[in-house]
């Protein structure tokens, strides 16, 4: 295996002014332009392990009924249940749906709320500015 990384600074052949920490602060900033200014690179050689090990070492098993989103399958899962029994259980709208199609409801009836909302407002602001005007005329 192998890697790089490489480091950037300002071109020393920029003859513009640069920020005083003042005008920093107060978020100015300035296109300054920027190149290379280092390059690491790496090669491993070998690998030593001081123990071994072998696969179950690695293997994290989650408890029975643990509800997660494998997101490589992109779907729910239950320890425990099949993908069957796990869309089952989804189609019957029971609390083992998934987290992001109960969160997609719940900003499904924000937003409707919240359209009411502006509805409602926009109703007394109309209401309010008829009323104004007709008060005007009358005066």
């Amino acid at each position: 295996m192998e890697g790089h990384h490489t480091t950037f600074g300002p071109d020393p052949k920029h003859a513009n002014r640069f920020l005083t920490m003042d005008e920093w602060l107060q978020g100015e900033r300035l296109d300054i332009p920027r190149i290379k200014s280092a390059v690491t690179q790496w090669q491993v050689q070998s690998v030593a392990p001081v123990f071994t090990m072998n696969d179950a070492d690695l293997r994290f098993e989650f408890p029975q009924g643990t509800r997660y989103f494998d997101e490589l399958a992109g779907r729910l899962r239950i320890v425990g249940l099949t993908d069957a029994e796990v869309d089952s259980l989804r189609a019957d709208d029971d609390p083992a749906a998934s987290p992001s199609r109960r969160a997609y409801s719940r900003s499904r009836w924000l937003q409707a709320l919240l359209a009411l909302a502006l509805l409602a407002a926009m109703t007394v602001f109309a209401f309010a500015l008829l009323t104004r005007q007709s008060r005007k005329g009358r005066v």
